[in-house]
C-alpha cells in the first residue's frame, strides 16, 4: 500500500509540472529582465492572450544584424501583428505577420509570432517549422529557444526540449525562462539530481521566480523520495505563493507526504 501510495506521489507531481494543460496560465509574478530578454513565457490560451506569450514577451529584442537588414513597411506590419496579438485578435495578428513576411520572408520575429499563432490555431507541424526558421535565421534570438522548450514539453518532447534550451544557453545570454523549461523537461525525464542542479543555477541569476523554484525543487525531492524535504519546499512555496495557481495541489501533496507512514516520512 505504502510503495503505490508514493507511487502515486510522484505521478501526480511530475504530472503537475510536465503536463499542463494549455488553458492554465503560470501565475503572474515579477519577471525579471536580463539584458533586452522577454519578460515571460507561459501555455495559455486565454482570450487576452491566446497564443502563449505574455504581452512584454512579444516586442522588441536584443538587435541583429538580421533585423537592422528588416525595411520599415514590413516592420510597421509586423508591429501592427503584435498589437493585435496582445488584444487577442488572432485573424488580424495573422494577416499583419503574412504581411510582413510577403515584405520580407527572413524576418525572425514575424516568423515566431506566425508559429505562436499556428500553434493557438492547433497547426503544431507548421508552428514548429516556423519557430525552427526564426531561430536559424538569428542564433542569438533567446525567445526562439525558450519558445520551442515550452512546445516541446507541452508535447512530451523533453528530450527535445532539453535539448533546445541547452543550445540557447550556449548560444545566447538567457533568463529564468530558460531554467524553468529545462527543469520541466528533465522533471519529464524523471531526472531529479539533475533538476536540483538546474535549480541551483537558476536561484543564482533570479530571485524573484523563487516560489516556482521551491515548486519545482519539492518535486524534485518527492522523486528522490526525499520526503522530508519534499514537505519543506512545498511548504516554502505555499509560503511565498500564497495566491499561486499551483497551491492547490501543492497543499494536496503536503497533506499526503504528511500521512504517509513514519518510516517513510523519515528518509
Amino acid at each position: 500500500m505504502a510503495t503505490r501510495r508514493i507511487g502515486s506521489l510522484l505521478a501526480l507531481a511530475v504530472f503537475a509540472v510536465v503536463c499542463r494543460a494549455q488553458t492554465v496560465e503560470r501565475p503572474s509574478r515579477p519577471s525579471p529582465r536580463r539584458g533586452n530578454l522577454p519578460a515571460d513565457v507561459r501555455p495559455s490560451t486565454s482570450t487576452a492572450n491566446p497564443a502563449g506569450l505574455s504581452e512584454s514577451a512579444i516586442g522588441p529584442h536584443t538587435v541583429s544584424v538580421v533585423r537592422l537588414q528588416v525595411p520599415g513597411k514590413a516592420r510597421d506590419a509586423y508591429n501592427r501583428a503584435v498589437l493585435d496579438y496582445r488584444k487577442g485578435n488572432l485573424q488580424k495578428s495573422a494577416s499583419h505577420v503574412e504581411r510582413a513576411l510577403e515584405m520580407w520572408p527572413a524576418f525572425p520575429d514575424a516568423l515566431l509570432l506566425r508559429g505562436l499563432l499556428r500553434k493557438a490555431t492547433s497547426r503544431p507541424e507548421q508552428a514548429e517549422q516556423d519557430m525552427l526558421a526564426a531561430q536559424k535565421l538569428d542564433p542569438g534570438f533567446a525567445l526562439t529557444y525558450v519558445a520551442l522548450g515550452d512546445f516541446y514539453n507541452l508535447r512530451g518532447r523533453y528530450d527535445d526540449a532539453q535539448r533546445m534550451v541547452q543550445e540557447g544557453m550556449q548560444a545566447c545570454a538567457m533568463d529564468w525562462m530558460a531554467y524553468y523549461e529545462l527543469t520541466r523537461a528533465l522533471l519529464g525525464q524523471k531526472q531529479f539530481a539533475a533538476v536540483l542542479q538546474t535549480l541551483e543555477q537558476w536561484d543564482a541569476i533570479d530571485s524573484t521566480s523563487r516560489p516556482l523554484s521551491h515548486l519545482a525543487k519539492g518535486y524534485a525531492f518527492l522523486g528522490l523520495r526525499k520526503y522530508p524535504a519534499a514537505a519543506a519546499e512545498l511548504s516554502r512555496y505555499l509560503t511565498e505563493d500564497p495566491q499561486g495557481e499551483d497551491v492547490a495541489q501543492a497543499r494536496r501533496l503536503l497533506e499526503q507526504i504528511q500521512n504517509l507512514p513514519a518510516g517513510e516520512t523519515t528518509k
